[in-house]
């Protein structure tokens, strides 16, 4: 049997040694993990061995992994997504990802000062569910992928980490899904100045399609640990070396560059969408990531999720394929982070021109009394 972690190589020591390089704040260490699950999983350990504490707060709708915990515990996207084998454990304390587009307990789109998801935490959450001295560290992701591209705003990370600071909360950011260049930043964290006590690698990391993935820590957090967080097949040598030919390609920023550039873009070309277009309740982007959300009716938030999957089928046609679900309003558009500008905005018009031609579709079945309906012509399935 192989343990590979036990007996160290060049190329690990080389991939740990460049990640704390790179890494926000004051990051030293790192501990290797094959998954993100096992990485979150890690950190969770971690926390609650640093601080002696129970509790990690997590926010709704993230995505944390596949573990049997995790589904449960740490939220998921969809209710069905966990359906049948969720197992609901001590541990966790979830409370709502902010996002301004639309807020618990208000009517109607916003924008919404996301800062009043801080005021529940502190004024509901605090007095009413558990006490600040019994959480050892909040574990949120700095863009909310699975969400709909969810970012929240420089007041509420100010505020967040005010919080954590006050009360010795442990920041542990999920960059899973937002590290290594996706939100035109080598870390999503320094968008807005955070320095994590963890910081969770994975996906982007990896190269040549062998896992890699890791917790990185400050020396508080990780230097006295005993806790076990890696796994038989953590950081196999091969698989460093694709890791750290993928972070060469980061290095002269040229990568990072054409990121913010791709941003522009889906400002450019879907911003315009949501005063065009009924259904189009809001659109949002961060680096090469972009998402429109769906809804029945202008000025509402009532989800439309037939409406998005008849988009995304129409998208299809015209060439473009993105990430879509049939049970939710969410569209989201992830290109390579080396995806020519010009092919992007050549994709966004094709999205734009589905939108199009799929609310016109609609607007003409109701004129003539059909029933109401959009077109649902099955395109290929994929995966």
């Amino acid at each position: 049997m192989e343990i590979s972690q036990y007996l160290s190589s060049e190329p690990v020591l080389s991939l740990a040694e460049r990640l704390v390089e790179i890494a926000p704040g004051q990051i030293t260490r790192v501990a290797p993990t094959v998954t993100g699950t096992e990485a979150v999983e890690g950190s969770v350990k971690l926390a609650r061995e640093v601080t002696g504490r129970p509790i990690i707060l997590g926010f709704l709708g993230q995505y944390h992994g596949e573990s049997t915990y995790l589904t449960a515990a740490a939220s998921t996207d969809l209710p069905s997504n966990t359906r049948g084998f969720a197992q609901y454990v001590p541990g966790v304390v979830l409370v709502p990802y902010p996002q301004s587009f639309r807020a618990p307990f208000h009517r109607g789109p916003g924008p919404y000062d996301d800062t009043l998801y801080l005021e529940y935490i502190r004024e509901w959450v605090l007095r009413y569910q558990v006490e600040p001295d019994q959480v050892a560290g909040v574990l949120i992701e700095p863009v909310a992928g699975e969400a709909g591209i969810l970012s929240p705003s420089q007041a509420f990370w100010d505020g967040l980490t005010a919080m954590c600071q006050e009360y010795d909360w442990k920041l542990i950011l999920d960059e899973v899904q937002t590290g290594l260049g996706r939100c035109g930043t080598v870390f999503a964290a320094e968008r807005w100045g955070l320095e994590p006590d963890l910081l969770l690698v994975g996906k982007g990391v990896t190269g040549g399609g062998q896992a890699v993935a890791g917790v990185l820590g400050t020396e508080e957090m990780m230097a006295g640990s005993a806790a076990h967080l890696g796994g038989t097949y953590a950081w196999e040598p091969a698989a460093c070396a694709g890791a750290l030919a993928g972070l060469d390609l980061l290095a002269d920023g040229s990568v990072l560059s054409n990121v913010m550039a791709l941003e522009s873009i889906a400002r450019e070309e879907l911003g315009p969408l949501v005063g065009e277009v009924g259904q189009v309740g809001d659109v949002r982007w961060v680096g090469a990531w972009a998402c429109l959300e769906f809804v029945t009716v202008a000025d509402a938030t009532e989800p439309a999720p037939e409406f998005q999957h008849a988009v995304h089928l129409a998208a299809m046609r015209r060439g473009v394929f993105a990430i879509s679900e049939e049970s939710k309003p969410l569209y989201r558009m992830q290109p390579a982070l080396t995806m020519e500008p010009e092919l992007f905005r050549w994709s966004c018009r094709q999205v734009a021109d589905a939108i199009r031609e799929v609310a016109e579709d609609m607007t003409t079945s109701h004129g003539s009394g059909q029933s109401h309906s959009v077109d649902q012509r099955r395109a290929p399935r994929i995966g």
